[in-house]
């Protein structure tokens, strides 16, 4: 029976074959009454065709239990067994499993390794390329002279398969794209920092050039306080030898032709020659106009030569003095001899004030100017000043100039070495 569909034995368990058509004759007779009962005998008739219909009903059931009871207690038993006969392998079920789960386990771990590996030698890879491809963001801010190292260490380093494997291809193609990008910052750093260097250079001999002229104005300022103090010392001197000078002027002599006419009578004269016929004099108006005025000249020149003698005297040495005192101490000129001469000429020195267009600053060549000569400033005024002095001297009657030359020697001999 247990080797029965459970369908096949539900039909054995109730008898269904039996049962139904059992079942089938009893409505067959039951069917033939259709109308309501109308007394007693109609009723019990009624009453016992439904009582055997519900017995069959409940024998029907009754079969039904019993045999899901029995189901029940097999299902029971199967479910003990079950338990029990499992029971008996599941120990080593386990044990079999186990070794292969860990088996399995094992392999899982190695191939996870193994991409682990993978993925680690890939990554590395990627990361080299993205270092070649990254060059030119990394050396943006290097120089030239960087950049070019970098270019040569770049176009010397060689894609290997043991270094790159399959991504040979990936990573030339990104070392092309860099030494390309590269070339074309070297050369934009190139031209930038030889404008940088024509630009410090600039800035440099700039700056020198106006420490240059920093010095040059501190040394042009300290040779003109020096310039000012010997001016002034020299004026306290030359004011001394003034004092000197006035003191040991000679007296002034009387003007010759005043006296040349206080000898000359004021009578009528009688005689051609001039002679007065009453005092023996000569009148005052000669009929010979022309032989008086010759006299009258001569006794000029006589005058003057006596002033100019007494020129000579202590205050014409002061003077010349003074000026090879002041021209000793004047700074020394930076021209050669043969390329100045010092203007003593009074009239000359006047060309030189009234038009210094016409000369050179401070220093006459003997051939007309045509080119213009620089000289320090220091130089000009030492020039000017000697001329000025000069100048001064010739007004205030000095023309005994060649006394100057030795004055100077005199100086020069007198002045402690």
């Amino acid at each position: 029976m247990t080797a029965l569909p459970p369908a096949q034995r539900a039909l054995v368990a109730l008898k269904s074959t039996a049962t139904e058509e059992a079942l089938k004759a009893l409505i067959l007779r039951t069917s033939a009454i259709t109308a309501p009962p109308v007394d007693k005998a109609g009723r019990e008739e009624v009453h016992r065709a439904a009582m055997d219909h519900k017995n069959a009903r409940l024998a029907i059931e009754k079969a039904a239990k019993a045999a899901t009871e029995d189901a029940k207690a097999f299902t029971k038993a199967v479910s003990a067994e079950e338990k029990r006969l499992i029971a008996l392998n599941a120990e080593e079920e386990a044990r079999l499993f186990k070794l292969r789960d860990d088996y399995d386990a094992a392999e899982a771990a190695r191939k996870a390794e193994e991409e682990r590996k993978e993925r680690e030698r890939v990554a590395a890879i990627r990361e080299k390329i993205d270092q070649i491809k990254n060059l030119p963001v990394v050396s943006a801010a290097d120089n030239a002279e960087t950049l070019d190292a970098t270019l040569d260490d770049l176009r010397a380093f060689e894609i290997t398969f043991e270094d790159f494997a399959e991504f040979q291809d990936e990573a030339r193609a990104a070392r092309d794209a860099s030494i390309a990008s590269l070339t074309t910052m070297h050369a934009a750093a190139s031209a930038r920092e030889a404008a940088e260097a024509a630009a410090r250079e600039a800035e440099e001999k700039l700056t020198a050039q106006r420490a240059e002229l920093e010095r040059q104005q501190r040394e042009f300022e300290e040779r003109q306080a020096a310039f000012e103090r010997e001016k002034a010392e020299l004026e306290a001197k030359m004011s001394g030898i003034t004092d000197v000078m006035r003191g040991a002027a000679p007296a002034v002599l009387a003007d010759p032709i005043d006296t040349l006419r206080a000898e000359l009578c004021t009578h009528d004269y009688l005689r051609s020659d001039g002679v007065c016929t009453e005092c023996g004099a000569v009148c005052a108006f000669p009929v010979d106009t022309d032989a008086n005025e010759a006299r009258i000249a001569g006794a000029a020149d006589d005058a003057r030569a006596v002033s100019l003698a007494a020129l000579d005297q202590p205050r014409q040495r002061a003077e010349n003095a003074a000026v090879a005192y002041m021209l000793d101490n004047t700074p020394p000129s930076p021209l050669t001899p043969a390329e100045r001469r010092v203007i003593v000429d009074p009239e000359q020195i006047d060309a030189v004030l009234e038009h210094p267009e016409d000369f050179l600053p401070g220093a006459i060549t003997q051939e007309p100017a045509k080119e213009m000569v620089t000289i320090p400033r220091e130089e000009y005024d030492s020039l000017l000043t000697r001329s000025r002095w000069l100048d001064c001297l010739e007004a205030a009657g000095v023309d005994n100039w060649e006394g100057i030359d030795e004055a100077l020697r005199l100086n020069r001999e007198m002045a402690p070495a």
